[in-house]
């Protein structure tokens, strides 16, 4: 885990409750106390997240749903050539990092 998010125990928690939700969900539990109680807790903890934290909780979220075969796909008011020029910045910037 990137130490800047570590260093926050709210992500950290976040985190381990976001594992155990998505893993009683692929387990057919998602109407369960446990998974409500997982949500509440989640809520709690939400207001102490910034908002790279919040996006990488997301991506980890959004990959947990790919491994299930459950992806969600994102709809998107952007042309094919504003896509493109956004992928590509985004391409530079992870390469001068």
């Amino acid at each position: 885990m990137n130490q800047q998010f570590a260093n926050n125990p709210a992500y950290v928690e976040y985190e381990r409750l976001l594992k155990r939700l998505h893993e009683l969900v692929a387990n057919g539990n998602n109407d369960t106390p446990d998974v409500e109680s997982i949500h509440n807790q989640m809520d709690e903890l939400e207001p102490r997240l910034g908002r790279p934290e919040i996006d990488r909780l997301n991506g980890l979220s959004s990959d947990l749903y790919t491994l299930r075969g459950q992806d969600i796909l994102e709809t998107t008011d952007m042309t094919r050539s504003q896509l493109g020029q956004q992928l590509a910045e985004a391409h530079s910037n992870s390469s001068t990092k």
